[in-house]
């Protein structure tokens, strides 16, 4: 299993926000900055996936939900919130 810890205080709907994802999940270059690619990354994860985000309440409340929603989607991605 991946596991990734990332701080929440990181992920904004930005240009900073969208390389930290980039980044952490090893986005390709084609990686759009945008929830939909977001969402799409998330959910076509191939191997089982951990996302620890601390400081989950400063992260961005639409980009939170992707992150929830796709774990939904995808039975292979697990996402632990905390403070």
């Amino acid at each position: 299993m991946k596991k990734i810890v990332c701080d929440g205080k990181n992920l904004q709907r930005t240009q900073e926000g969208y390389a930290y994802i980039r980044l952490i999940l090893d986005a390709p270059e084609t990686f759009g900055n945008n929830l939909d690619a977001l969402y799409d990354l998330l959910t076509e994860l191939g191997t089982d996936t951990e996302i620890s985000i601390c400081s989950e309440e400063e992260m961005d409340q639409r980009m939170k939900k992707v992150f929830i929603n796709a774990s939904i989607e995808n039975e292979r991605l697990n996402i632990i919130l905390t403070k």
